[in-house]
């Protein structure tokens, strides 16, 4: 491993320890469909702008970028049964931009990005609320 990709490795995972405090799994995802939700396939994430990470399945993870700005990361396989308490490390290719050729290792699986899409917030945040009740 070169020294900028453990550097950078390092850095990323320095970051995301910092925001474990952001980092929660959402009660009411169970029945949620997210994919129903989610729109046109985007190239990257901005580093700078990924706020929380929400647990969805095996398959899927939601990226928030900010409270009315967030993104569906789909998994070629499945990622079995983690959780966000998992240790988790972004390995990117970019400093500032998580991209679908990224992966992110979670527990020691590498859970390969298969693509990252938009999701539609208002539709999220009514979807959990609905299903709260």
């Amino acid at each position: 491993m070169s020294l900028h990709r453990l550097m950078l490795s390092a850095t990323i995972t320095l970051s995301l320890l910092g925001a474990a405090a952001a980092v929660r799994a959402e009660p009411a995802t169970a029945g949620i469909d997210y994919e129903q939700m989610a729109g046109a396939t985007v190239a990257f994430i901005e580093q700078r702008k990924m706020d929380r990470f929400d647990q969805v399945d095996d398959h899927h993870m939601i990226v928030w970028a900010k409270r009315d700005q967030a993104y569906l990361v789909t998994f070629n396989s499945s990622c079995r049964r983690y959780t966000l308490e998992d240790p988790m490390v972004i390995e990117r290719t970019s400093n500032f931009r998580l991209y679908p050729e990224d992966r992110i290792t979670i527990n020691g699986t590498p859970c390969m990005i298969r693509d990252i899409r938009i999701l539609d917030v208002p539709a999220v945040k009514a979807a959990r609320a609905s299903a709260k009740r």
